[in-house]
């Protein structure tokens, strides 16, 4: 079960974050990482690599 998380970098987190920022649905956004979509609900909702909602809001 944590390896899927394991798997999403903080790079990744911040792509994640950056693509549904642009109107990506989440399951556009897992398929297109190979990821489960509660990974990337994770790093969403901030339970995952909590710092990279605030580090992506001053790169978009």
């Amino acid at each position: 079960m944590g390896t899927s998380q394991q798997c999403v970098t903080y790079e990744d987190a911040l792509q994640i974050l950056s693509l549904k920022s642009q109107g990506f649905y989440r399951c556009e956004i897992a398929a297109a990482f190979g990821i489960g979509q509660g990974v990337v609900n994770d790093v969403l909702e901030g339970r995952l690599y909590p710092g990279a909602r605030l580090a992506a809001r001053s790169i978009i």
